[in-house]
């Protein structure tokens, strides 16, 4: 593998992490931990996006966590934690629930496109305000995922 190969690895790999942790109660990387400064301009740009969103969470945040002291609900639960009525919910893995109306699926792969399943309700999509009903048997998308972009759906 060569040298520029290995490095556009490694920027999709931390691009793409930053746009996960960002929907996250605490954005850090794991791992083999690099700043967004030592990629190229556009690595660092999309890191300094999603450290922006991340920010404007802040009091989503710290509402969820008081939430989560009061009644045991996470911050951060799996799509039948919420739809347990829903069985295809039940084995959803890559998929979370995140505060109280966000429905984030990151893309865990070097895909161009993502499936992603809404529950039942009017959902609006962050990166393009589509807003999208699901019937009570759920909705399944393929989406488009440059790497600058992670799936977020608005419970309305």
């Amino acid at each position: 593998m060569s040298g520029d190969t290995s490095a556009a690895i490694e920027q999709t790999i931390f691009s793409r992490a930053a746009a996960f942790t960002a929907y996250s109660p605490c954005m850090r990387q794991n791992g083999y931990v690099r700043q967004a400064f030592e990629f190229d301009a556009a690595t660092a740009n999309i890191y300094a996006t999603y450290a922006g969103v991340h920010a404007s969470l802040t009091n989503a945040i710290a509402a969820a966590a008081h939430t989560a002291a009061q009644t045991g609900v996470p911050v951060v639960r799996p799509l039948a934690f919420d739809y347990q009525d829903d069985a295809n919910t039940w084995d959803i893995e890559d998929e979370y629930l995140f505060c109280d109306n966000y429905l984030v699926a990151p893309v865990l792969t070097d895909a161009t496109s993502r499936e992603v399943y809404l529950p039942e309700g009017t959902w609006r999509e962050l990166a393009t305000g589509t807003v999208r009903t699901a019937p009570a048997s759920g909705l399944r998308l393929t989406l488009s995922v440059p790497v600058d972009s992670i799936p977020v759906f608005v419970r309305e």
